[in-house]
């Protein structure tokens, strides 16, 4: 693959090079090869993960209980790729409890949730869905978080408008702070 590869790239590189363009032919490059992949448990094969039309929180609205002035809630629902993810995150306050909530803007079917954690992460916290967002019904709970770690959580359609995270105890003596937030609908 990676001769097929070259060998399809390899005139344009040249030309590319000649004019100085270099950094743009490898960033083309990566971007073309790569693709963010997970599993679709109910046919138990590997599919795309193509961001911009799975997730029902990207570039919604999202709000916590605090954030710091460096990585606000906002940050969590912007549109990143594979390779500049981490230049953007959400970091609230050192204390216990602090939450992060997505404004889905109407109510509709949910069943899976992605959070992707930075060093500061929460060890016990739980995932709720709420059409209202005074209402809070639990669809995950766990107290094993960890830090630079990934919680995929499938569960049970709901119809929700809101979705949080609420921290009740952090992995370290800093604040809670995400990455991502995403939520889904999977077939």
């Amino acid at each position: 693959m990676a001769a097929i590869i070259f060998g399809l790239f390899g005139a344009l590189g040249s030309a590319l090079r000649a004019r100085g363009d270099l950094v743009l032919e490898n960033l083309a490059l990566r971007q073309q090869l790569y693709q963010d992949w997970d599993l679709n448990a109910a046919a138990g094969t590997w599919r795309t993960f193509d961001r911009s039309t799975r997730d029902l929180a990207l570039g919604k609205t999202a709000t916590a209980s605090s954030a710091t002035a460096a990585n606000p809630a906002s940050a969590v629902t912007t549109a990143t790729t594979y390779q500049n993810y981490t230049a953007t995150r959400w970091e609230s306050t050192a204390s216990d409890p602090q939450w992060i909530m997505v404004d889905l803007g109407s109510a509709m079917e949910v069943d899976r949730v992605i959070l992707k954690w930075y060093t500061d992460y929460g060890k016990s916290f739980t995932i709720q869905t709420s059409t209202d967002s005074t209402t809070w019904t639990d669809v995950y709970s766990t107290t094993t978080g960890a830090s630079y770690s990934v919680t995929d959580v499938t569960f049970a359609k709901t119809t929700a408008r809101y979705v949080r995270m609420n921290g009740t105890q952090r992995g370290n003596t800093n604040g809670y702070s995400l990455f991502a937030f995403m939520v889904l609908d999977d077939p």
